[in-house]
């Protein structure tokens, strides 16, 4: 249901539904994941950067969820971690 609300630009709603999937289930990484991407979209990159490590320490195979870390890190300007997190996803990437 969040996605579908984050496709319709209703972030709130979106943010609503992926902090409740999140609490009905805490170890749901994708729920993380897509809750970073609409805090990021909205600009709330600390907050962002916290649902993308908690994916990371969820599911640390996933490469797409490392560049975006890298991303959001750059965004901030802690550019030793975005290096770091890029080179991870390049390396899970080649896998």
């Amino acid at each position: 249901m969040g996605k579908a609300w984050a496709s319709l630009d209703r972030r709130e709603e979106a943010i609503s539904c992926f902090r409740r999937a999140i609490e009905l289930n805490p170890k749901f990484a994708q729920a993380y994941q897509s809750l970073g991407d609409v805090l990021d979209s909205r600009g709330q990159i600390d907050e962002a950067i916290g649902c993308y490590e908690k994916t990371i320490e969820l599911k640390p195979d996933i490469w797409e969820v490392h560049q975006k870390l890298g991303d959001a890190l750059q965004e901030k300007g802690e550019i030793d971690g975005a290096i770091e997190a890029y080179n991870r996803a390049i390396e899970l990437a080649k896998n």
